[in-house]
């Protein structure tokens, strides 16, 4: 159903932009219905930018949580690891509070860790698991007014700092998210 709506949006596009490119600039006459048009020009289209990162310690709200990033670091390696990382692991630490009126679930696989070239790296889900944060790996239902601490482990590659990305948080899969930035 989508792509027939495209499809015709598309259509009256193309049939306006070919109105627009003629060089006769009186309203024509339907031969058929015996009715006037006039083509009429689209306003320029304006883009708004997303609003800025907000840095760590600062509370961002996407949906009914609010996210607050407290701790960032980088480990190569823990001893004992039994899933070393193909780069490093960025490990971000934050509190996650319900805003809302019910019960919601957190979802660690949801959140992302967004380099500059805008390459999105996923949480490393099975190093969270074998470093003691099982709550971080599986949902979290979260009461209202509730803040538990999460953890996310993300695997980058070697020599990059926390400093060089972005953090996008997200209460929904569907959601476009809010970003934090690490530095």
């Amino acid at each position: 159903m989508k792509n027939v709506a495209e499809a015709i949006v598309l259509a009256a596009l193309v049939g306006l932009v070919a109105g627009c490119g003629s060089n006769n600039p009186s309203p024509s006459t339907n031969q058929v219905t015996g009715t006037s048009t006039t083509s009429v020009a689209a306003p320029p289209r304006t883009t708004v930018a997303p609003p800025p990162p907000v840095g760590m310690n600062e509370e961002v709200v996407d949906g009914t949580f609010a996210f607050k990033v407290t701790a960032v670091t980088t480990e190569p390696t823990w001893e004992g690891e039994s899933l070393p990382p193909q780069g490093i692991y960025v490990y971000v630490i934050m509190h996650v509070t319900n805003i809302g009126k019910t019960s919601q679930t957190y979802h660690a696989d949801y959140q992302r860790l967004v380099d500059g070239e805008e390459r999105e790296y996923s949480p490393a889900i099975s190093a969270m698991k074998s470093h003691l944060v099982p709550s971080a790996t599986t949902p979290i239902d979260i009461n209202p007014g509730n803040s538990p601490v999460a953890a996310l482990f993300f695997d980058v590659p070697k020599g990059t700092q926390p400093s060089q990305y972005v953090l996008l948080l997200r209460a929904s899969p569907d959601s476009s998210g809010v970003t934090v930035a690490l530095k």
